[in-house]
Order: structure tokens, then sequence, then C-alpha cells
């Protein structure tokens, strides 16, 4: 059974290993001119990753935001939980702890 390590390193291997290949050259003269390898697209092939990061950032980011903007108060978990709080504060204070 592989660990979720062995997963996500096989997945980033199967991105990492070409775009290597891409950045140092090492791709044959018959697959570099089926993909048209140029000075462009290699100079946008170094910066990929820098791309996807902040893309990757932003998605976050903005997840983030939108589940504390659609965040919904409970008015009666609120109650409920001050009952519970104060039920406790009522049971230390027989018991002499506070």
């Amino acid at each position: 059974m592989a660990t979720q390590l062995q997963h996500f390193a096989l997945t980033a291997l199967i991105f990492i290993i070409p775009w290597l290949c891409i950045c140092f050259n090492a791709v044959p003269a018959g697959i570099s001119s089926l993909l048209h390898l140029n000075s462009h697209r290699l100079e946008w092939t170094v910066g990929a990753p820098v791309v996807v990061l902040a893309a990757l950032g932003f998605y976050a980011m903005g997840s983030v935001i939108y589940g504390v903007y659609t965040f919904n108060d409970c008015p009666e978990a609120r109650r409920e939980l001050i009952g519970e709080i104060e039920e406790a504060k009522r049971d230390l204070r027989r018991r002499r702890v506070i």
C-alpha cells in the first residue's frame, strides 16, 4: 500500500521530469521539432512553475476569503454554548475549583 507522500511524489515527478528536460535542453531533436521548442517557448517553460504557484496562491486566498464571507452565524448554537459554559462554571464553583 502506497502512502500519500508516494502518491504525491509520483504525480509531481510526472510533471517535473519533462519540465527539467525542456529547461536543460535534454529533449531529443525529433521530439523538440515535434513540440516546436524555440527560445520563446523555452523562456515560458522555465517560468511556468512560478505562474502555477502564483495561481495556486490566488486560488487559496480567494477560497479562504469566500469561506469567511459566506460563513453563517448560528445564534442558537451561541446561546447553547453560553448555557453550557455557565453550567460548567456552576459545577466548578460547587466543587470549589474556582
